[in-house]
């Protein structure tokens, strides 16, 4: 593969990504957190009930597997954090863009290492969210490429980390109108696995996580900014706007599967609405839950473009979302240095409610650009017919262009051989032309016409290259023949000769 500037331009993005990874160190936040979580992993006692020094592991038994990177060193984790996205980055670059398309290409680009978002969520921060979004991504290609036990496997995977992905099974298992009971069976056993073995190791425990995230007080979502009376956006509501979560999530999740089911909606446009919708009705509404969607955006744009049409309508909603998660991870700590602390508050509440608004956009702009998709329809499942080998010598193909035929008809042997030479050197050289024109059309793939086409059984196409081929062989044996004997249609050639 040529190395051109696209290539290096993505060398350099991801040098630097690794570089701010690294020197970032360890932010205090979200990834302390998660090394003292690690820590009680390592020295024995139960993730899920630790110490009153520790915070609360609300995640799956398999994030609890990352201790071991960090008892290697403190920074391991989110090195691998890194290194995991820009691995998918690439994958999607250079391997995934249909026909290695430039536009696609700068896109992906564009999409994926452009947006502050993953340099302050995955390189500052630290946030382990990527690995989730990448089991879900790898899930979406695995089904489209007809891989139904892979593609349950990586589910269950992304739901032992975070339970979030089970959102995404529902729409993996139906999509296309077609059941995939070995999907969701692998998915289920790879998930009974993880949970009897995490089980067998801390006991009942091990459903924390499940209880804690049901029970959640609301954070940063919709019912926090307009139902709480400490958001500046406070509609000043009666009620406890938290109580309809899950009926709304319930709701919108059947009837997103019932849509996708009638729509016959791709894995990827599936899996992305179903993702979307649930982070839209969520009771916690962290900017680093948005980052399984982001995946699920870059593998879409990138690798599945034959599941939906790009509008202008489609445009402005993905811009405005990921706009305003760039607000959020890179103006909040601007407007918090240079304004007071009301002043910010208000900021990061409205970014907040303009990225549901554009997430909610977003949703509608899908659904609305959506197109009908088959199982058949990735490109590695079609089994269509063979190609034709190519010409052995292309110099005796003349472009249409180069001949500037209009319309030419079928050249008969009745009229070609009307050469003005005698009629012995017609009868001498007729048989020997002919097997010439034979032999050199057949070594070369070209059709011939007339009286030729009827005996191979195939096509009377005129073909300028067959004309082409005919001028040659009949000059080689009467030098004196010139334009004149060629039919009208043929008579603006300007360059018979073939090499």
């Amino acid at each position: 593969m040529k190395f051109s500037r696209v290539h290096l331009a993505l060398v350099v993005l991801c040098v630097l990504f690794l570089v701010w990874t690294i020197t970032s160190g360890v932010r205090p936040g979200a990834y302390t957190d998660y090394l003292a979580e690690w820590h009680e992993v390592v020295a024995g006692h139960d993730p899920w009930r630790p110490s009153d020094a520790t915070p609360l592991n609300a995640y799956g038994p398999l994030f609890n597997a990352l201790a071991l990177l960090a008892w290697l060193d403190p920074i391991a984790p989110k090195v691998f954090f890194g290194s995991s996205y820009l691995a998918f980055v690439a994958w999607l670059v250079l391997r995934k863009a249909p026909d290695q398309s430039p536009r696609r290409t700068h896109a992906g680009i564009a999409l994926c290492l452009l947006n502050p978002f993953p340099w302050v969520e995955i390189a500052h921060f630290g946030f382990f969210d990527v690995l989730v979004g990448i089991a879900c991504a790898g899930a979406v290609h695995a089904a489209r490429r007809g891989g139904e036990r892979l593609s349950g496997a990586l589910v269950g995977v992304g739901i032992l980390v975070k339970f979030l992905p089970v959102v995404v099974l529902p729409v993996l298992a139906s999509g296309g109108r077609r059941l995939r009971p070995n999907l969701a069976g692998s998915a289920a056993v790879v998930v009974g696995a993880g949970m009897a073995a995490s089980f067998a190791l801390w006991g009942p425990s091990t459903f924390d996580p499940i209880r804690f995230a049901a029970g959640r007080s609301p954070v940063m979502s919709i019912y926090d900014l307009l139902g709480s009376p400490d958001s500046p956006l406070w509609l000043g509501l009666k009620f406890d706007l938290a109580s309809l979560e899950k009926p709304l999530i319930v709701l919108a999740e059947a009837a997103l599967l019932a849509w996708c089911w009638w729509r016959k909606a791709g894995p990827a446009v599936s899996a992305l609405l179903a993702v979307l919708v649930v982070l839209l009705f969520y009771r916690s509404g962290y900017n680093n839950y948005q980052m399984m969607a982001f995946c699920l955006l870059g593998y879409l744009f990138a690798a599945a473009h034959e599941e939906f049409r790009m509008t202008r309508g489609l445009l402005l909603a993905l811009c405005a979302y990921l706009g305003t998660l760039a607000a959020i991870d890179a103006g909040y700590p601007v407007v918090r240095r240079i304004a007071s602390t009301d002043h910010a508050l208000l900021y990061l509440n409205g970014s907040y409610l303009l990225r549901w608004l554009a997430g909610c956009a977003l949703v509608a702009a899908i659904m609305a650009a959506t197109r009908a998709w088959e199982p058949g329809d990735h490109p590695s499942t079609k089994r269509g017919p063979a190609s034709p080998p190519a010409p052995a010598t292309s110099s005796l193909l003349l472009s249409r262009q180069r001949c500037r035929l209009r319309q030419p008809q079928p050249i008969h042997s009745s009229s070609f051989w009307r050469v003005r030479t005698s009629s012995a050197m017609r009868a001498s050289s007729a048989s020997r032309i002919e097997a010439l024109i034979l032999r050199q059309s057949a070594s070369v793939g070209v059709r011939p016409c007339g009286r030729q086409a009827n005996s191979a059984s195939i096509s009377a196409r005129p073909n300028p290259s067959f004309c082409a081929i005919r001028m040659k062989l009949s000059r080689r044996i009467s030098p004196r023949a010139n334009r004149r004997w060629l039919p009208p249609d043929l008579s603006d050639v300007t360059s018979p000769r073939v090499s």
